[in-house]
């Protein structure tokens, strides 16, 4: 005679611990037993942010006299107020130019507010012609002074419902107690550390990294000098 199987139902039924997201229970074999609730995690103190201000197009607004975008008031204040910022974040003006009227000197004034600022963290909000540059001039003094120093900026003003200022910002402010010290540029979801392969991409309004240029793998029996493109004793 044929041999019939005991029906053991579904597999969800058959499992001995079933979880209820909504009891926050175990069910098993029918009789509910409450099952504790998981441990909130540890609360990390908020940590204190200098925001420094320069410019750029993210306080661009328009001013109707002259029929131009000009920069205005610093906008990072009041876009991190709006978001309830965790940080105990200080904010200093530095200048209001487009970055590509920054000066020598400009930086020289930035770079000595980064050397006396009590906080560890820091952010500042730059323009984007010329952020790798700033970042460059910074990079010696944050690593020298063990701070973690992030750029960042927008490619349109604040003003604009559009502008990518507040993400920015606030990407900014979340990464910078992550990051080790040095110079980094925080922009559209991506973190830069390294300054001199920053390069913008006009045409698509975003930062990229440029690839490093690295001698190739040397061919088995082909000389170094060769593979490198330089010349030598052995031709």
């Amino acid at each position: 005679s044929a041999r019939v199987l005991p029906n053991k139902g579904p597999a969800l039924l058959r499992t001995s611990k079933v979880f209820d997201p909504y009891r926050h229970k175990t069910a098993r074999h029918g009789n509910a037993e409450p099952e504790p609730l998981p441990q909130p995690c540890s609360k990390m103190p908020p940590a204190k942010v200098l925001c420094l201000t320069t410019g750029g197009s993210l306080d661009k607004t328009y001013d109707g006299v002259s029929s131009s975008f000009i920069v205005g008031a610093p906008t990072a204040k009041r876009c991190l107020r709006n978001v309830q910022c965790a940080h105990n974040v200080e904010y200093a003006e530095v200048c209001r130019k487009d970055s590509l009227e920054l000066t020598k000197g400009d930086r020289e004034v930035l770079d000595a507010a980064v050397r006396a600022a009590p906080q560890q963290y820091i952010v500042i909000t730059h323009g984007t012609d010329t952020l790798n540059v700033t970042a460059k001039a910074l990079q010696r003094t944050a690593i020298a002074t063990g701070k973690t120093v992030v750029l960042t900026g927008a490619m349109k003003p604040y003003a604009f419902m559009e502008s990518d200022g507040p993400f920015n910002l606030g990407a900014a402010f979340t990464v910078v107690t992550l990051l080790p010290p040095g110079c980094h540029v925080v922009f559209h979801g991506k973190v830069f550390s390294d300054p001199e392969l920053i390069v913008k991409d006009v045409k698509n309004d975003r930062l990229v990294e440029k690839v490093a240029k690295s001698i190739p793998d040397v061919p088995e029996g082909i000389c170094a000098y060769f593979a490198a493109g330089k010349r030598c004793k052995f031709g």
